[in-house]
């Protein structure tokens, strides 16, 4: 099924990069890249990739710079065959806390953690996003 209606892409990408974000804390890495793969109704692949300032295992920020690279490549209407988010450059996570942490960005990472336990003892259906919601 080739798929045109930019929500659906968008709720799909959303879910990828959630899914790979969880993979990789829960694998306790950090990723420098993220990479799209994206399949045309033709056939045609194309894949895209980009490094960011600094390591992460957010899904926020997994799916912005997914989403990114898909709109450097994807032109209005034009139907997707097949669509993948996946990271590369991965590393251990630091055990040692930097001198300044940035408060948004721990809110955030105790967000993700409150998340993933949630979904480790209710399943993954217990939490969804309000976008993917009808």
């Amino acid at each position: 099924m080739d798929v045109r209606d930019l929500k659906l892409l968008t709720n799909t990408l959303q879910h990828l990069s959630d899914s790979v974000g969880r993979h990789i804390r829960q694998s306790e890495l950090l990723a420098r890249t993220v990479k799209i793969k994206v399949r045309w109704s033709n056939f045609e692949t194309v894949t895209r990739q980009t490094s960011l300032p600094s390591p992460t295992d957010l899904d926020d920020v997994i799916f912005e710079t997914a989403f990114a690279l898909f709109e450097q490549v994807w032109t209005q209407g034009r139907p997707v065959r097949l669509i993948g988010v996946g990271v590369s450059g991965v590393e251990d996570k630091p055990q040692q806390l930097g001198l300044w942490v940035d408060p948004d960005l721990e809110k955030k990472k105790h967000l993700q953690t409150t998340l993933d336990k949630l979904k480790d003892k209710f399943g993954e259906g217990t939490i969804k996003r309000g976008n993917t919601l009808k």
